[in-house]
C-alpha cells in the first residue's frame, strides 16, 4: 500500500468515526502535528504508534505497515521548486 492510499484509508475511517486529528493523536501518544504529518506520509511511526492508530480506527496491518515505511518528504508528485530562471532542480 503506498502512502496516498493509507492516508485516504485514514482520513474515511477518521471522518466515520467522528475522530479529530487531536483525538487520533491522543490515543498515538504524539502530537497532533507530528501525528498528522505521519499519517499524511511525512514521518515514520514506530510499531506501537501503528497499532494504536489502525485498533483505533478499525484498519487492517497493511495500513500499520505504510505507517511505518520510511518517509517520503518534500515534493513527491511535481517538480520541487528550484532558483527562478534556473533550469535545474538542484540549484
Amino acid at each position: 500500500m503506498d502512502s496516498k492510499q493509507c492516508t485516504k484509508l485514514i482520513r474515511e475511517a477518521k471522518g466515520e468515526r467522528a475522530l479529530t486529528f487531536a483525538d487520533v493523536a491522543a490515543k498515538v501518544g504524539r502530537s497532533e502535528v507530528w501525528t498528522t504529518s505521519a499519517i499524511f506520509g511525512q514521518a515514520r511511526m514506530d510499531t506501537a504508534e501503528a497499532e494504536a492508530l489502525v485498533a483505533l480506527l478499525g484498519l487492517g496491518p497493511d495500513v500499520a505497515a505504510a505507517l511505518q515505511a520510511h518517509p517520503m518528504k518534500g515534493c513527491s508528485t511535481r517538480r520541487c521548486p528550484s532558483t527562478p530562471g534556473s533550469t535545474s532542480s538542484t540549484r
